[in-house]
This record gives structure tokens, C-alpha cells and sequence, in this order.
């Protein structure tokens, strides 16, 4: 039964397209029409903010030759590479006004330069070193949405984490799927262990009954080996989740792991800023934290939450101290208007090293904060 279900579905059905992504005419990226097209393109990854992995994003897609490298918006004017990023363009069609084309979302309002992820155009945005992320930020933002808008880093960013989720729903059916071109190893295999079956029922029958009990007792124990071993190694994997892009890279003695995901920072008032770090690390008792802080460089330290109470003999209570406390954010004393590179430290007293440090972070006031805290005649 289970030998006719599977020629039915493999003569009938085309597995092949779970190895590559669909765009929103239901066509397949890398096959059939779009076989030269093998990549996948979002036209507005900031639609697809705070929408599950699970669901479909609601921007137009379409397959691309290779992901986008450069900047462009449409209030450019065309580009002359436009029409491989465009869908259902007739002959000449591209000679309309660029406006026009994406209000009837034929073609993108935005391009970013982009890299293809499991088929997938990923922008770079980001993952640039700190002497370009200047013009960076000036080029992104001069960027503006269908809508008129000007692209929001912290939206995209979403956007991106969308594409990621939807990676890692796909990702283990075609880790799977990918084995198909080797699929001869598996009827090879099959006669191995059939011809091993045989000579082992000759050997049996030549044994003497001791070692036909030792046998067995062997199987059996190298049997609940394995399996125990296997329960091990799935319950401490179960508590470490699976990243596409990235696995949690640095670890320390007591457990506590550094992720690829850098802490974030959100502007509370005129002199104070919120920074969430809890994406950055995996924390199995956080109990044994003694103390976080939010470090800028080496020297300057913005925050520190403790378990002690910590005092200034001239001021009393340290303008940056807080009480520690599990999934609560940090205060930290910064000017919104002030753009900089940070990082969390989390110090786990009785261990060696006693401390790890998540990845770098990256706050930049974006034109709302400038104008609402009057940045331009504010002295930082």
C-alpha cells in the first residue's frame, strides 16, 4: 500500500517544487517558465511586518535572475534595469510613468542591495561596516515606500525577520527534499541490509546457543546505548532554538549563550532610551546573573541593572542604576539625538570568564526623533 501511494505521488506530483519558492501567480522560481528566474523578490518587505511565518505576506513577489545591488526608489525616476524586477510587463510597457506602474504594483517603489538566502533576496541592511553605515543611513533614508513614505529601518528589519521565519517553516522539508538527487543510495542500501539479513541467519543457525544469547543481549544493549544517548542530545537541542542564518555562537561555562541578533533601542523621553536585549542572549537560569549592563565603547557605560543596590557617595543612587529583574528592559541615559554603537554584557558572578557580551547594536535617530527633540539646535 505505502510502495503504490509513493510511485502514485512521485509520477503524479513535482516534489521538486518544495526546493524552490512560488511568487503570487502561483509559478514556481528556478522551474518551468521562470527556470532562468531561480531567486525570490519581495516588493515591500515592510508589509510583511508582525505577519506570521505561517501566513502569506501581502506585497507582490516575483523571480528575479539575481537579487538586487544597488540603491533605487521610484522617486529616481526608471532605472534602466527595472524591467527584471517588474511583473506583468507587455511590450514597451515600461515606457509608462514609473509612479503609475506602482500604484498598479507592477514593479517595486524600492530596491536594496540584496542576497539570495535559500532563494530568497535578503537586503544587506545592516551588515555593513561602521565606515559605510553613515551613507547608509543617508541613502536609506532617501528611500521612500508605494505610499510616499520614507522607509522605516525598524519595519524592514521585521520585514526581514518575516523572510527568515518563512525559511525556517520551509527549511526542513527542503534540507529533506534535498537528498533526492542521491535517492539511488536508499535501494542500495536495501539490498546491503538484505544480504547482511541472510548471512546473519546462517551464522545463527551455525552458532551455539551461549553466544546466540550473547548476541541478542549485545543487540540490545548497544540498542538502549543509542537511544538513550539520542534522548540526550534531543532534549538539550530542544532547548536551544534553531537559527537558518546564524546558531548562537559564543557560549560560557554556566550555559548562557551569545545569539547572532543584536540588542535593540527604543527612545523613552528627551534623556532616556529603552534597550531590549533579550533576542541577544539565551539565559538558562537567570538566576545566576549578577549584573547588565549597556556599554558605548569601552568606556562610557549608560545602564547597569544588579542585584545590589549600588549608590554614588556624592549623589546617592546612580543615575544608571536599576534593579535587575528578569524580562524587563534597561534604562539607560542617553540623548535621543545621538547616534551610536552598543553592546550589552551580561556578568555571571563564580564562572571563568564571568562575563559575555552580545553582538553590536546600532541606534541612528531617524528625521521623526530629530524633529520632535529639536535635534538640530540641541548640543549632544
Amino acid at each position: 500500500g505505502c510502495t503504490g501511494v509513493s510511485v502514485y505521488v512521485f509520477s503524479c506530483g513535482n516534489p521538486a517544487i518544495l526546493l524552490h519558492p512560488s511568487i503570487s501567480a502561483g509559478e514556481t522560481c528556478g522551474l518551468g517558465n521562470q527556470a532562468a528566474k531561480p531567486d525570490l523578490l519581495y516588493f515591500d518587505l515592510t508589509r510583511c511586518a508582525g505577519v506570521p511565518a505561517e501566513d502569506a505576506c501581502s506585497t507582490p513577489q516575483v523571480c528575479v535572475a539575481e537579487c538586487p545591488i544597488t540603491y533605487w526608489t521610484f522617486a529616481q525616476g526608471k532605472s534602466p534595469d527595472l524591467d527584471q524586477f517588474c511583473v506583468n510587463l507587455n511590450s514597451g510597457k515600461l515606457k509608462d510613468n514609473i509612479t503609475k506602474l506602482v500604484e498598479q504594483r507592477k514593479c517595486p517603489a524600492y530596491l536594496l542591495p540584496s542576497k539570495p538566502v535559500q532563494g530568497r533576496c535578503i537586503p544587506t541592511f545592516g551588515l555593513v561596516s561602521k565606515e559605510d553605515d553613515s551613507r547608509t543611513k543617508v541613502k536609506m533614508n532617501a528611500i521612500k515606500r508605494d505610499n510616499g513614505r520614507v522607509l522605516e529601518a525598524d519595519s524592514l528589519l521585521e520585514g526581514v525577520e518575516y523572510v527568515i521565519g518563512r525559511i525556517g517553516v520551509c527549511g526542513h522539508g527542503e534540507r529533506l527534499l534535498g537528498y533526492l538527487p542521491i535517492w539511488w543510495i536508499i535501494p542500495l542500501f536495501f539490498l546491503l541490509t538484505l544480504f547482511l539479513s541472510l548471512i546473519w541467519t546462517v551464522l545463527i543457525k551455525q552458532a551455539a546457543k551461549p553466544d546466540l544469547w550473547k548476541s541478542i543481549f549485545t543487540c540490545l544493549a548497544i540498542l538502549v546505548a543509542g537511544s538513550v544517548f539520542s534522548l540526550i542530545r534531543y532534549s538539550q537541542l530542544e532547548t536551544v532554538k534553531d537559527s537558518i542564518i546564524l546558531p548562537p555562537v559564543i557560549t560560557n561555562p554556566s550555559g548562557c549563550l551569545k545569539t547572532d541578533t543584536p540588542p535593540t533601542m527604543t527612545v523613552l523621553d528627551e534623556d532616556h532610551v529603552l534597550v531590549d536585549y533579550h533576542k541577544s542572549f539565551i539565559i538558562p537560569k537567570f538566576a545566576d546573573i549578577g549584573t547588565i549592563s549597556v556599554n558605548l565603547g569601552n568606556t562610557r557605560n549608560i545602564a547597569v541593572a544588579t542585584r545590589e543596590d549600588i549608590k554614588n557617595p556624592r549623589n546617592g543612587h546612580l543615575k544608571t542604576y536599576q534593579k535587575l529583574q528578569e524580562k524587563s528592559k534597561l534604562r539607560a541615559k542617553l540623548n535621543p539625538c545621538e547616534g551610536v554603537y552598543f553592546t550589552v554584557r551580561i556578568v555571571i558572578p563564580g564562572y571563568n570568564p564571568d562575563y559575555l557580551d552580545s553582538l553590536e547594536g546600532i541606534y541612528h535617530p531617524d528625521k521623526i526623533m530629530l524633529d520632535k527633540f529639536n535635534c538640530s539646535t540641541r548640543v549632544p
